[in-house]
Formats: structure tokens, sequence, C-alpha cells
């Protein structure tokens, strides 16, 4: 009975010992490696299919059916791949017999394999990238907490210079300031405000995000109002439609008035400043753009003006550190900022907002006065700048 099943199986089954030799195969294992039973019959299993035979023996040993699937790569006859089992059969005269069944491998298994080495390489990367983004913000962090230090301990010593340059020029009798002391007295203010202004770059990057719905049109009004003075009336702003978010806005409002700003830093001398803010619908997601008829920068400084300490007009008055927070500030809420410009003519700023933050009916006010109240579990995980 085993016998002509065995031989009659449409499936390719060798039999073989522990040690790997095959007493018999089938003629469906003949056809599966294109040789006759002369070359199969007394040969060793693994010199007809390359795979870890000792490895699934020893889980054959232990059980009471087949072994589940392993791959192997055919040395003779066919494609290069298949899938084998190995089932426990009997003892023949002192020694453990086997049954090797082997089979091609199916599209929709190679599919399968396919789709798990894909998972399991996803999975890798997303782990490598985790530990990137790990050791990142821990460097992050520390160059956080060293700004902030060095900023600190550099802030009092400089008053100091300040102090006495100012006071040494005004005992000096006439109002004609030497040019060395002039020069010395204008440099220390510029080295004491770029201390001041990275000592609050470094804190703001350390506060956390606290989102809730708000009008980005007040707070933009509300930045122009506190920002740099240029015209209290906003005359030179002019905003269209600015959509209902979920963000912070003590965040925000700093972002609008570094962007305001910096618009107003690099006007043009021959026309009066406008400064548009307007939305776009992206398919749901927002693009607000802030763009001005400055005098605007070369496309290739896009990139490099929102690092810390670089300007696209070096000539000009400031440090090179609003931008920069700009970038953190928009970053920590998970959005995206980017800028544009054209010498002579102006920038534009663009700032992404996904569909999820962007309220799509209803006044922030009344989004926020309908929001439960949170619960403790809720309020210990901010998001860190």
């Amino acid at each position: 009975m085993f016998e002509t099943l065995f031989w009659e199986s449409p499936r390719a089954i060798c039999l073989v010992t522990a040690g790997g030799d095959i007493r018999q195969a089938n003629k469906a294992a003949f056809d599966f490696f294109n040789l006759n039973a002369e070359d199969i019959n007394g040969a060793k299993i693994t010199s007809l299919v390359d795979f870890d035979f000792p490895y699934l023996l020893k889980f054959a040993q232990t059980s009471s059916g087949w072994t589940t699937l392993m791959q192997g790569n055919r040395r003779r006859g066919g494609a290069d791949t298949c899938d084998l089992r190995i089932l426990r059969l009997k003892r023949d005269e002192g020694n453990m017999i086997f049954a090797v069944e082997l089979r091609e491998v199916s599209e929709e298994r190679q599919a399968f394999r396919s789709l798990r080495e894909d998972v399991f390489h996803t999975r890798s990367l997303l782990s490598q990238e985790r530990r990137l983004t790990l050791r990142l913000e821990a460097a992050n962090a520390r160059l956080t907490a060293f700004a902030q230090r060095a900023a600190h301990d550099l802030s009092s010593p400089l008053r100091h210079i300040q102090v006495a340059l100012d006071y040494y020029i005004e005992s000096l009798p006439g109002d004609e300031v030497p040019e060395l002391l002039g020069i010395a007295q204008s440099s220390s203010r510029d080295l004491n405000e770029m201390v001041r202004k990275l000592l609050e770059y470094s804190r703001q990057r350390r506060k956390a995000v606290s989102r809730q719905y708000i009008s980005l049109e007040d707070i933009a009004r509300k930045a122009a109002v506190r920002g740099d003075g240029h015209g209290d009336d906003q005359d030179w702003l002019a905003l269209s439609d600015l959509p209902d978010v979920n963000g912070d806005p003590i965040l925000l409002e700093l972002v609008f008035r570094n962007l305001f700003s910096n618009a107003i830093r690099y006007r043009h001398e021959s026309r009066p400043l406008i400064v548009r803010c307007r939305a776009h619908d992206l398919d749901g997601n927002m693009r607000i753009e802030v763009s001005d008829n400055g005098t605007g920068f070369s496309p290739g400084e896009a990139d490099r003006i929102f690092n810390l300490f670089e300007r696209a007009h070096m000539d000009a008055v400031g440090h090179g550190i609003g931008l920069a927070t700009c970038r953190d500030l928009v970053e920590a809420h998970g959005w995206a900022i980017s800028a544009a410009g054209t010498p002579g003519e102006g920038a534009s700023f663009y700032i992404e907002i996904p569909a999820e933050d962007v309220l799509p009916d209803g006044s922030a006010a009344e989004r926020e006065a309908a929001k439960p109240p949170r619960s403790d579990g809720d309020q210990g995980r901010p998001t860190l700048v």
C-alpha cells in the first residue's frame, strides 16, 4: 500500500537516512531532478538540493508529522529554488528513514516570501531610522544645552564690556568719539544682541508644543503689532483668509513675528513694503504663503538661510537666528517650511500644514470651547521643540 502511494505520488519524494543518503526516489523525483534512478538512489540529498538538512532533520526527529516548508536551491534540473519538508517514517534495519518531499515554489508562495522579505527589510530600516533619530535628538539636545550655557556665560562679561565702553565714551570731553572706540562700542552692542538672541533661540527650542484650535489670521495680526514696530497700522500687511489650525499660539506667533521682521529688515529702499499672507488648499493640506516685495535672495540660498547664523545678505543687519527659529518651531508641529526668492523682487516663505491640523469649518474659538477637558493622562505628553 505505502509502496504504491509512494511510487505513484505526484509529489517528488525521496526516502533518506539520517545521514542524508537517498535509499529510494519515486518517479516524480526523477522528473523533478531530470535524472534516472541510478543517478539519484545512493546519492546524498544535499548533492541534489542545497538546504540545511541537519536543521530540518532535528525537527523531523521530534515531530509526529511533516515539518514546515523550507526553501532550498536545486542543484540539478529546473528552476533554482524549491520548497521541501521532511517526515519521520520508521526504522529500517536499525536506521531511521525519513521522507523528503520536494515541490516547485508556487507564484503565490514566492509572492508571500517576497512580501515577508520586504516587511523584514522595512522593519530593519525603520529600526535603523529610529536609532538615528534618537541619536540626532540627543545631539540636538546637547547642542541646545551648550548654546544656552554659552550664551548665558557670555552675556554677563559682554554687558560689563559694553557698560565700561559707554561710560568711558561718555566721560570723554566733547561730542566726537574716536573711531576705534566707536567701532568697539558698536561691535559690543551687536555681540550682546547676538548672545541675547542665541539665548532666546535655545530657550524656544526647549519649549513644549501646546496645541489648541487657533485662528492663524489672528495670530498673524498679533505678530505684526508686536513685531518690529514698522507701521503699527499694518498698512504694509495684507491677510487673505488664513485658516484655523490646531497648533501652539505662542510658538506660531513667534514664527510670524520672525517672518515679518525678516521682511522689514530686507525691505526694498525704492518702494513701500508689502507683505502678503495667503492660504493655498492642496487637496486638504494647507500651504501658508508669506511673501514680500523686498530685496529677495538668489534661489541657491533657499535652504541655507534656515541654518543658524546664516544670512542671505551678509552685509545686512541681523544675526541669522530668526529663520532658524522659524524652522525649528514649524517642524516641532510636524509641519514643514521652505523658501523661494528672486533678487531685487522679493521673497516667499511657505508653511506646509497637513490636513489633520486644518479645521474645515467653524471658528477656532468655537472649536476650542467645544473641546472636552483633557484628563490627567492627556497632560503629560507634550512635544518638545
